[in-house]
């Protein structure tokens, strides 16, 4: 049945699949691009970055590779991932609705990618990174190291974020004190998934250690940080 469910939300919902939603009205060219696997794994991996972009006065859209149907209802996570990048100041999201837990580098996929980014063309591209622990993770960031080198001449920065695997070697630290409220306010909307595991209290201990003791070691000490690759 659950296989059922999420075959006919495809099937009823595939029109729409791929087109933005506009959360916020913005009329700057969009800064910051981040790839999602499922809903809340923005939030997680970078959702203090986010909201700090927003307050710097950029714009931000988020793509949702999938809708992360293989833990809980596809309609209520897109409804939780709405509710939450409208919450940090998000401009606007898509939503790609790839198979949760079947993403591949098959060129529909790599083709859904490399539009998005050819539309936007922003300055800063986030993935998850390349060995965090969950196929659907390092499948996204393959596909967007792969649509980036097919762009000769295109070359945002890349910063690849951390969900389930902390990453080993740290290439950028974002300061995110004043704004860790805000990402736990958001992935608290999530509620399908926070009832079900506490991400909340996980990814608080891991920006709190990032603060202090990445942020101690690269000589700016802070309360929260996130950590990314380059």
């Amino acid at each position: 049945m659950k296989k059922l469910g999420a075959l006919l939300l495809f099937a009823t919902t595939s029109l729409h699949a791929g087109e933005w939603i506009t959360l916020h009205e913005h009329t700057g060219k969009c800064h910051t691009l981040v790839f999602s696997p499922h809903p809340d794994d923005d939030v997680i991996g970078c959702g203090g970055t986010i909201t700090k972009r927003v307050a710097e006065g950029k714009r931000v859209a988020v793509v949702y590779m999938t809708s992360g149907e293989g833990a809980g209802s596809a309609a209520v996570r897109e409804r939780e991932a709405r509710k939450a990048a409208r919450h940090l100041g998000v401009h606007k999201v898509k939503f790609l609705r790839f198979p949760d837990g079947g993403l591949s580098m098959h060129r529909r996929f790599l083709g859904a990618v490399l539009s998005a980014i050819e539309e936007l063309r922003p300055s800063v591209i986030y993935s998850p990174h390349g060995d965090d622990g969950h196929s659907d993770h390092q499948v996204t960031y393959r596909l967007v190291t792969q649509a980036l080198q097919s762009m000769p001449g295109y070359t945002p920065i890349h910063l690849k974020y951390e969900v389930w695997t902390p990453l080993v070697q740290v290439g950028h630290l974002e300061d995110i004190s004043g704004f860790m409220s805000q990402k736990l306010a958001a992935l608290r909307m999530h509620v399908s998934q926070v009832s079900q595991i506490a991400y909340q209290d996980a990814i608080e201990g891991l920006n709190k250690f990032r603060g202090v003791m990445d942020g101690a070691m690269a000589g700016m000490p802070c309360t929260y940080a996130e950590a990314f690759g380059k």
